[in-house]
């Protein structure tokens, strides 16, 4: 009975491992899509700025806003925010 019990605790854990491992896995897919998600989006709202303002080129770098003396940061989060 002590053995059946043992080995019990052992598939418990094994299980828990593993689903542990499918949860985060799908947690980082989740994170992913969302990020992508937030991404386009921001891309979709730089776009329409540049179309609205006037501008031809307009460069972007993820994670980052440019300074310069046409910064359209502003525009595009009020884009982005009344997109919601």
């Amino acid at each position: 009975l002590l053995q059946e019990y043992n080995n019990r605790v052992q598939n418990t854990r094994s299980l828990r491992g593993e689903w542990g491992g499918d949860f985060q896995s799908e947690l980082n897919d989740k994170q992913t899509d969302m990020i992508n998600e937030a991404i386009r989006r921001a891309d979709v709202a730089v776009k329409e700025v540049s179309k609205r303002d006037g501008y031809t080129v307009v460069f972007t770098v993820p994670g980052a806003s440019a300074y310069g003396a046409n910064d359209v940061t502003e525009a595009v989060t009020k884009s982005l925010n009344s997109a919601k």
